[in-house]
């Protein structure tokens, strides 16, 4: 989704694509690499990271999956920030996911002026 939505032209400056914090660097394409958020682990090697609040705020697009979607959730309640922030969430593949996965990025929906894409 992410290599698709670059093509339509957005870059690495609106759009994020979140990781497992736990995947090696090495297993993300070059092409896919500049939009996500790598920092140096406590080793020294690259490791993906979640960006700061601010930073993640920024993008109009953030590619990941429902489980990692608990990243943002969990850094919206570190900094004491609403829970319910993006203005549509579209769950890919929502039928192979199981219900408590796919309410994982539900769960950052806006309250009242959000929108949810199941497909």
């Amino acid at each position: 989704i992410c290599a698709k939505l670059a093509k339509l032209g957005l870059d690495e400056s609106r759009m994020l694509r979140l990781n497992a914090l736990g995947r090696s660097v090495n297993t993300v394409s070059d092409e896919l690499q500049r939009f996500c958020h790598v920092g140096v682990g406590e080793d020294g090697r690259q490791v993906f990271q979640v960006p700061p609040l601010q930073r993640l705020r920024s993008f109009k697009v953030v590619v990941t999956t429902c489980i990692c979607a608990s990243h943002i959730a969990n850094s919206l309640r570190r900094d004491g920030a609403q829970s319910g922030w993006f203005s549509h969430v579209v769950v890919d593949e929502a039928g192979e996911a199981t219900e408590p996965e796919t309410l994982v990025p539900l769960s950052l929906i806006r309250p009242l002026a959000g929108r949810m894409v199941l497909l």
